[in-house]
């Protein structure tokens, strides 16, 4: 039953028109940046230069935000409309909120990840992936992909990890969802917190956002 109910309500998040226009949406905005990088000159020609000053220049309202909105409040729309005691008839109340919480982070996950395909998908059909002419040396972490020439692999993951990213906000949405009935407090309380934990992660000696240490060729 505990399954039945994740894909339930998985296949009511997928079946949303709103999920596949925020997909749609995020690869828009990370399209126009691209361009706007391309043709200022300031990142080389390729998708991986693009996509790293796309994501560095999007806010992380847009990044995080436009994930969170086809499912993460649908805790609080049911709850309002008082339909969630025909709910708790097909499963114990346990049961329903780890199903909607797997559901909900599911959701933000795949706005992410398909957003970032569809950018990849656009920009592949007018960009390479990586120029030959690239000078990368003295990569760490993520980056070494780039040097080992692994550049759809790299794109890969750091995709994965702007995926992960926004499920994680979509699950704290659905947190505070649980306990406040105002919905754009719920939507700001995350992003306060991801603001709070930038701060503290810029106060460290060694952050973990790290800039991608790739010399753009002149």
């Amino acid at each position: 039953m505990f399954a039945r109910v994740v894909y339930l309500q998985c296949r009511r998040f997928l079946l949303s028109p709103v999920f596949w226009i925020c997909s749609v949406l995020l690869s828009v905005v990370l399209v126009i940046n691209s361009n706007m990088a391309i043709a200022d000159r300031e990142v080389g020609n390729d998708i991986v230069y693009a996509y790293g000053f796309a994501v560095m220049n999007t806010e992380a309202v847009v990044l995080s935000f436009l994930p969170a909105l086809p499912f993460a409040l649908s805790y609080m729309d049911e709850k309002k409309e008082h339909s969630l005691r025909l709910a708790y008839i097909r499963c114990d109340v346990d049961s329903f909120i780890t199903a909607k919480f797997i559901s909900v982070v599911l959701s933000g996950l795949c706005v992410s990840f398909l957003g970032n395909i569809l950018y990849f998908l656009v920009m592949s059909s007018v960009l390479p992936v990586l120029c030959k002419s690239a000078n990368i040396s003295g990569a760490y972490g993520i980056d070494y992909l780039l040097e080992i020439g692994r550049p759809y692999v790299y794109l890969f993951a750091t995709m994965l990890c702007q995926a992960l990213s926004a499920s994680l906000f979509t699950a704290l949405t659905f947190f505070f969802s649980m306990f406040i009935r105002e919905k754009y407090t719920v939507m700001v309380l995350p992003l306060l917190c991801y603001h709070i934990a930038f701060l503290a992660e810029s106060l460290t000696d060694r952050p973990f956002l790290r800039q991608y240490c790739i010399e753009v060729p002149n």
